[in-house]
């Protein structure tokens, strides 16, 4: 029994490794290929060409990706996860799995705003008044996920329903890609910019997400989730013995 359950343990943890370690690569290779970017006059002028083209968007998607920009700055997403993080706290009553998950959460945060300074890519020029710091990689991508990320692992400690989760990755996602989307509506930031969130930080909040539960001594998910199981029976069966 003990060398099965090693093995399964030994299993689960060989793709981990392989996530990690190309998480480990994608942020080693991320401010090289951003320098790049940066010194491309070519590859500049071609997302230049791209950010014009559709930079003409109707009046009321304009006002739409501002309000986007306004509510999930790096700032403003920062309040949306204290706000979630001491709801859920409030509730839960459980500090290190918050504590966790914010942890997690911040990581990417961090990361691309230490990237953003280390590659200093300048703004987009279609002529529209850009924010002051350098462009890439996106600061309210990475914001986004990170707040979104937030809400999904917190939701994956409350329910095992693969039907909740399912819709939760998708509206996630949904949410994710339309503030990646008004960015360049409004030609601050070039493409690659976006993709670059898009791709690296959710790659790093798998990555670390284990590493996180272990530092902070949380259960698995299947454990809490056992736990509240088996919890509600023990409620159960002393109402029935009142």
């Amino acid at each position: 029994m003990g060398l099965m359950s090693s093995e399964k343990r030994h299993s689960s943890r060989a793709p981990r490794l392989v996530v990690q370690f190309v998480t480990l690569a994608v942020c080693i290779a991320t401010p090289i290929v951003g320098h790049f970017l940066a010194a491309s006059a070519h590859q500049t002028a071609i997302e230049t060409a791209f950010l014009v083209s559709i930079h003409a968007a109707p009046a009321a998607v304009v006002a739409l990706s501002w309000l986007i920009a306004a509510l999930f700055s790096p700032v403003a997403s920062a309040v949306w996860i204290v706000i979630i993080a001491v709801a859920v706290l409030a509730v839960t009553k459980q500090w290190r799995p918050i504590a966790a998950h914010l942890a997690t959460v911040l990581v990417p945060l961090a990361y691309v705003l230490i990237i953003k300074q280390i590659v200093n890519r300048p703004r987009p020029d279609v002529g529209v008044t850009t924010p002051g710091d350098p462009s890439f990689p996106s600061g309210h991508v990475a914001a986004a996920v990170s707040v979104v990320a937030l809400v999904l692992l917190v939701m994956r400690r409350v329910t095992h329903s693969a039907v909740a989760w399912t819709v939760g990755y998708a509206v996630a996602a949904a949410f994710v890609l339309c503030v990646a989307t008004s960015r360049l509506i409004l030609g601050v930031h070039f493409p690659t910019d976006v993709a670059t969130s898009l791709v690296v930080c959710p790659l790093i909040i798998v990555s670390i997400a284990p590493l996180m539960q272990r530092l902070f001594r949380v259960p698995g998910v299947g454990a809490a989730i056992s736990e509240r199981t088996a919890d509600r029976g023990v409620g159960q069966e002393e109402a029935e013995l009142s």
